[in-house]
């Protein structure tokens, strides 16, 4: 997964919850919210 570095602050912000809202719906819960963003 690449991190997307190009984006404003919030505009990023936006881009790591929608990242995290569908890896919850498709994975199972992740142990490090921090450690999921950063694969």
């Amino acid at each position: 997964m690449i991190e997307r570095t190009d984006l404003p602050p919030r505009q990023f912000a936006k881009h790591a919850l929608d990242l995290r809202r569908s890896m919850r719906s498709t994975s199972p819960p992740v142990q490090c919210p921090r450690e999921a963003l950063g694969r």
